[in-house]
Order: structure tokens, then sequence, then C-alpha cells
């Protein structure tokens, strides 16, 4: 990690949206001539992310409830080989309150050893509860900023309480802000709606004083250990279903599979036919696949060709909403039920109704392996973040793998198919190598 110029940027406020700054900043700094990595600060996928259309990357993700120092500083070495300036964003732990379970922003910026610019919600700070700063902060950035006046007024009772300058500020702009995250809308704010936010931000930012900042205790040693990166464990076929359905996946770990010899297909549960050739692993991640309900129900082919691939003794490893396509049946919001795959004896429940948000916070969970699958051992430990959009009930033999009633359908399956309602984040752990365990075919052994 050889001069990498990275910064930290987060709330402390527990009920602020810091994304509308975060972005603004993201293309500030792009259209500045610095190709941005974006990694966000706690292994869970991002809702309605505007990142990957800014900086024209895909967004890594970093945790240090699920991985050691050791593995993050590899990750982020091999998430950011490609860019100029690694910006990591999240929630500090002062927005968290009394919750120490799952990932730490605070924590990373000490592995990593990264400047911090906090985000404060103009708008909340005239009641008399006052944010707790992290132990290191370099500079603040003020949103939701009505006015000149109000600005002013801000800006000198903050940088008087904590000592600390404002370089920049992002204007209220509720009609924009609006747009931007309007939480019906299933897709992120337009590139157009991020350049909007970003030219609101640039005249107001010290531009130069950030960029100083990135450069902040930017030379670093390689992690010690990277022997995930060196494992060669024989050539094994993994196919991803990747389409409009199915796209939230980390992208570490598809890099890790292919750098330790696995060959990585893509195949598409809306078109595909049939599965790539020599198919060992059939891998199902999460997305929207209640957006496509009816061309996944009438797509017979795909789903007997995944059906035949398990009766051959192929293994499967779905997650979040791949587990709803592996059920017998797929209930959307509309209340209407949609056969899928039927590998899983069990009904898929979407949650949330169309005028309700998605849930902004992903519970942490450690779960216990009790039954034995090609995945995971009896008893090991896994750690994940659940996603709650899926409620799963069982309508027959339905086998929990993990002990605990609380979380008996939180992962279901049995020894070729493992279905996780919990997003696991492979490249963060040693479990990377558990995709090249027991390459050669099982015997038959249906699932319920």
């Amino acid at each position: 990690m050889t001069r990498m110029p990275r910064i930290a940027v987060g709330t402390v406020q527990a009920d602020a949206d810091h994304r509308p700054m975060t972005w603004a900043l993201m293309d500030v700094l792009q259209c500045s001539g610095k190709q941005i990595q974006s990694l966000f600060a706690q292994g869970r996928f991002v809702p309605r992310d505007a990142a990957p259309r800014i900086t024209g990357q895909t967004r890594r993700y970093l945790d240090s409830w699920s991985m050691n120092r050791t593995t993050c500083r590899e990750l982020f070495r091999h998430g950011s080989r490609d860019a100029e300036l690694a910006l990591i964003d999240g929630q500090y732990d002062a927005a968290r309150g009394n919750s120490h379970l799952g990932r730490s922003l605070d924590v990373l910026c000490r592995w990593l050893e990264l400047p911090q610019l906090v985000i404060l919600d103009a708008s909340r700070l005239e009641s008399r509860c006052i944010p707790t700063m992290p132990a290191e902060v370099d500079g603040l950035l003020l949103d939701n900023v009505r006015d000149v006046r109000h600005l002013c007024q801000v800006q000198t009772a903050v940088e008087s309480l904590y000592g600390l300058p404002v370089l920049g500020s992002l204007p209220r702009m509720d009609c924009l802000r609006t747009i931007a995250c309007d939480s019906s809308s299933e897709d992120g704010p337009s590139r157009e709606v991020c350049q909007a936010l970003g030219r609101a931000l640039e005249s107001r930012l010290q531009l130069q004083r950030v960029s100083d900042l990135t450069w902040k205790d930017a030379t670093d040693e390689l992690a010690a250990d990277k022997s995930d990166w060196q494992l060669h464990l024989g050539n094994v076929h993994i196919a991803v279903a990747f389409d409009e359905a199915f796209s939230c996946y980390f992208a570490d770990t598809l890099d890790l599979l292919e750098s330790c010899g696995a060959t990585v297909s893509v195949f598409s549960p809306l078109s595909s036919e049939r599965l790539p050739d020599e198919t060992d692993v059939v891998y199902l991640g999460c997305g929207q696949p209640e957006r496509f309900a009816e061309r996944l129900t009438d797509n017979f082919l795909i789903k007997e060709a995944i059906c035949n691939h398990v009766c051959s003794g192929g293994r499967v490893y779905a997650e979040g909403a791949g587990v709803a396509y592996l059920c017998h049946e797929m209930a959307t919001r509309s209340g209407q039920h949609w056969p899928m795959v039927g590998l899983l004896p069990a009904v898929a429940q979407f949650r949330f109704r169309p005028d309700a948000p998605r849930p902004a916070i992903i519970q942490p969970l450690q779960l216990t392996v009790r039954r034995e699958s090609w995945l995971f051992g009896r008893g090991e430990q896994v750690r994940g973040y659940l996603n709650p959009t899926w409620t799963i009930r069982p309508d027959g033999g339905l086998h929990s793998l993990v002990a605990g009633e609380a979380y008996r359908y939180h992962m279901v399956g049995d020894q070729q198919v493992v279905a996780s309602c919990c997003h696991l984040h492979f490249a963060s752990t040693r479990m990377l190598a558990r995709f090249f365990r027991k390459s050669h075919r099982v015997g038959l052994n249906p699932v319920g």
C-alpha cells in the first residue's frame, strides 16, 4: 500500500442521512481529476447506492466485525489498486449509541490510518443534543444549511465547540434532496442528480484542504498475511446468477475466487436456458427478483436446469433474494404468489408495502451451524448481516442449518444446498476455500 491517498467520511448523528453530502463530495473529487474508489464501512449492501454511477467503479466493502485487521488492510489495498483516492463512508460509532455489535468506522480508521471528516446535519444542531466526535477528526462538513446567515451561525458555533475547521457546506435544496433520497424508487439517484449535488457543494468546499488531508499518513506497509490471495485449490466452475434481478455481490469475493483458480461464469435466471458447462457450484446473490417475478416464473428451462444440477450432485449457495428464488413460491408486495425453482419447501414473503421505505438498519448476526453442509461444518460460527426484506415460511420439511429457534430460518438447506438470509462476505474470512472443497459430485440428496 504505497502512498495511497484515503479518507473517511461519515456522520455522528444517528437520525441524519449522510448520503447527499457523501455523493456530492464524491462527485467533486471525481470531477477534480481523481479516480475515486468508494468503500462502505459495513459488510452489507447499500440500498439506492449512487457511488458506482459517480465513480464508474464497483462499490467495495470493509467490516471491522467480520474481518480482522490484516484481512481488512489487504482487501483495502486490493480494492483500491486501480484508484487515485479511496473514500470510506458510513456512520461513526457515536451515531450508534449503545449498539456495540457489528461494524465500526472508528476501528477502520485506526486500522487503515484514515484522515476523518465528519458530516453534521445543520438542521439537527438546534436541539440540546450535542453530537460526540470521534477521537481524531480533521474537519467538518455542514449539511442541510438554510442560507448564508444559518451557515455563519452554525459554523461559528461548531468551530468554537469542537475546535475543528468547517471545510464545506451543502444547502438544503429540499426538492433535489427528495429526489436523491426517494425511498419509493427502486433505483438510486441518477448521475444528473449527483452532479447537481456536486455543483452545489463545489463552490462551498475547500477542495485543496480536503485533498491535502487525503495524503495524511498515506504511507503504509502491505498486510503481512496474504494467504487467501495465494490459494490455488483447483479449477472449480462457479456459475454466478447475474442480471437485472440478481446483481448484489461482494466484488472481493468474486475477485478472490478467480485469483484462486476458479472458473467464474455468469448466467441469467431471467433469460438463460441452461447453466454454463461443467458447473460445480451455482451462486445466487441478492437483488430485486420481486420486480421480475413473472419473467422468473416463465423461464422454466433455467429453473429445471438448477434442479437437475442438484439432482446430479451439484452444489448451490443462495443469499438474500437468491433464497426467495429457490423457494417453492415467491409472494410479492402485491400479494400475488409466483412459482419459483422449488428446491426449498417454503414460501418467500416480501415484507414491505409499496409506500414503506426499505429498512435502514440491517441486523448483524452470528450464527452457529448445527447441521453440516458442503459449505459449513457442524459447530462453526458464521458472521453476517440479516437482510429483513424477505420472510421465509416453511411449506413442508424445510431444514434449518443453524442453532436457535429465533434464527431457525435464517440459513436453511441440506448438504448440497445452502440458502442464507444473511449476507456473508466470504473474502473477509477464511471461508473462501469452502467453494473449492469436495469439488467432485456428491450423491443424490434432495432438499427437504
